[in-house]
């Protein structure tokens, strides 16, 4: 599925950058360094990037990383993609051109992350283990694959942002 999705990634990013205004191309090589600088601070991979433009502005980010590495539950997988999301979104902030995007500064409603989770040699974890964390539209959200169809994927948690911070907070 990862390989699946860097394929298909410069397809989309070539024909989405054909139409794009000049601020829209340049806040999406923002996002794309970003996302790079990003991954490295935190050890995990950036698999995935998109977004969504209107008016020639670059109005919401996608960033979608991968992590190689045991089994994380959801404590720790809380903690990491709330992390990562801030992180994130500070850096975008320092980094974007404010006449590249729609509004600014971006806020954690402007961005979604996502992280791929699978075993060191890079299968996905399956039910009962988290395959997916999100941070995004408000929530946190923990997903799970299905061990009998690789396509099929259910959410284990969903909580509002608000909340899953509060939960870090109360774990430290």
């Amino acid at each position: 599925m990862i390989i699946f999705r860097l394929l298909l990634l410069p397809l989309l990013l070539s024909l989405t950058q054909c139409s794009a205004a000049t601020g829209t191309v340049a806040a999406d090589y923002t996002a794309a360094q970003v996302a790079d600088i990003i991954g490295k601070r935190h050890h995990i991979t950036p698999c995935a990037l998109g977004g969504e433009s209107k008016e020639g502005k670059k109005s919401y980010v996608i960033a979608d990383f991968e992590y190689r590495g045991d089994a994380i539950d959801f404590n720790r997988g809380r903690k990491m993609v709330i992390d990562l999301a801030q992180d994130y979104l500070v850096e975008f902030n320092r980094q974007v051109n404010p006449e590249d995007v729609y509004s600014y500064p971006f806020e954690m409603k402007d961005i979604n992350i996502g992280i791929y989770c699978s075993d060191p040699l890079g299968k996905d974890y399956v039910d009962p283990y988290v395959n997916i964390l999100a941070c995004g539209n408000g929530r946190v959200s923990f997903f799970t694959q299905d061990p009998d169809n690789s396509l099929k994927t259910k959410q284990l948690i969903k909580e509002p942002y608000e909340e899953a911070l509060q939960k870090i907070k109360e774990m430290q």
